[in-house]
């Protein structure tokens, strides 16, 4: 069975990162004496948002129920060495551009 992708995923995106990705190592300028890891990073956010869809109740009456409208998130961000599986996971309460980019 064929790995699921995004709906939203674009074959030419995905063609011209597999060209230009072997380019861009290159342009790096990483020392050739030195083993180099490849890792990809992502991030979620999880929280708590409540939500009551259904109840039941007698014939006629209509249902009145409280709501708690809060959110609570947490962001968990994880990175993968490609070659050899290794990953890091890091919690944080916000998200931010500094961790995505390594800082840079």
């Amino acid at each position: 069975m064929a790995r699921p992708c995004h709906v939203k995923q674009d074959p030419e995106a995905v063609a011209a990162f597999r060209a230009e990705f072997g380019k861009k190592l290159e342009d790096l300028k990483l020392p050739k004496d030195k083993p180099v890891r490849i890792w990809v990073v992502d991030e979620s956010r999880f929280g708590l948002h409540t939500q009551s869809r259904r109840c039941w109740t007698l014939r006629g009456h209509r249902v009145v129920v409280p709501r708690e409208h809060r959110y609570a998130w947490d962001y968990v961000y994880r990175a993968v060495e490609v070659v050899e599986g290794i990953s890091q996971f890091q919690f944080m309460p916000t998200v931010g551009l500094d961790l995505t980019r390594g800082g840079s």
